[in-house]
Formats: structure tokens, C-alpha cells, sequence
């Protein structure tokens, strides 16, 4: 009985960090470096390599708009911001590019010395997971973040940054 649930956890554990830890290292050497010259929101940056500009939002997240405060009125929206201006802004970054959104913007994964910052941020709670096809690690990092109540998780409550936007663009 023992041995079988040691398997069981075994087999979660595997399934939960290999698809992670594989896809995240498979690909990395082939990702670009930029410096990332400005941080404009908490899931949005400016990089910069030689004469290229690019405008990069952050893959898999959906962070605080920069005005938006939680219910208890704190500024999530730019602690989110202040957070990863903190973390990368004018430091040597890497790029995985994933496609372009509707605001023909680059939708990526930032790297600072092997360490996804999409990730970071949903782990801080300066960020929540989003999108369809999002892997567990970003959902278990969110929750993992709730539960420690970090970030955007430790105010009296907050509208998700998707909805805030929606409100605010019916109100104008």
C-alpha cells in the first residue's frame, strides 16, 4: 500500500516538472537577447537590441492595469509595474518569441538569467495566469501565491485585470 502511493506521487511529481522543466531549456539557446530599455506595465516592456525596438507583452499572464487599485484602494496596478521595473528594466534579457496579438505586439517569454519572468510574476502575485491553454505550473504558481496571499492576493480583493479593462471600456 505504501509503495503505491509513493508511485502515485512519483508519477504526479513527473507529469507537474518535466513537460516545465524540458520545455522551458529545450529551445532556450535559440532565443534572442535584448536589453529591456523600459517596463511599461506589469505584463508589457520595451526591448531593445542595436537599431530594433520591439514591444513585447508577456506570454501566459494577465498583470494589474497600471491605474487599476484593488477594492481596499491600494495600487495594484503599479505595484505590479514597479515590480518587474525592478526585476529586468535595463538588464540583459531573452527573448521566446510566441506570435502577435490583435495590437500587433509580440507575445513572449522573457528570460533573465534562465528564469521565466511570466512565471515570476504570476509566483509574486503581481500577476494571474492567463489564456486557455496555460500549463499547470503557471496555475499551481497562482495558486501557491493566493494561498500565501502575495502580491495582488494580500488586498481586500480586485477586479481580474480582463474584466477592469472591459468595465472601463463600456464606461467611456
Amino acid at each position: 500500500m505504501h509503495s503505491h502511493r509513493l508511485f502515485i506521487v512519483i508519477i504526479v511529481f513527473s507529469l507537474l516538472t518535466l513537460p516545465f522543466l524540458s520545455s522551458g531549456m529545450s529551445s532556450f539557446k535559440s532565443h534572442r537577447v535584448y536589453n529591456c530599455h523600459k517596463v511599461l506595465d506589469g505584463d508589457t516592456v520595451l526591448l531593445k537590441r542595436a537599431e530594433q525596438s520591439i514591444r513585447v507583452r508577456l506570454a501566459k499572464i494577465d498583470a494589474p492595469e497600471k491605474l487599476q487599485t484593488a477594492y481596499s484602494g491600494e495600487p495594484i496596478g503599479l505595484w505590479s509595474t514597479n515590480f518587474l521595473k525592478n526585476i529586468c528594466e535595463g538588464k540583459k534579457v531573452r527573448l521566446e518569441v510566441m506570435g502577435k496579438d490583435m495590437y500587433d505586439r509580440t507575445i513572449g517569454n522573457i528570460y533573465l538569467n534562465q528564469k521565466s519572468l511570466n512565471l515570476v510574476m504570476v509566483r509574486a502575485g503581481m500577476a494571474v495566469s492567463y489564456g486557455y491553454k496555460i500549463s499547470w505550473i503557471y496555475k499551481i504558481s497562482q495558486h501557491q501565491a493566493r494561498v500565501k496571499r502575495l502580491g495582488v492576493w494580500r488586498t481586500e480583493g480586485f477586479i481580474a485585470p480582463r474584466i477592469f479593462r472591459r468595465q472601463k471600456k463600456a464606461s467611456h
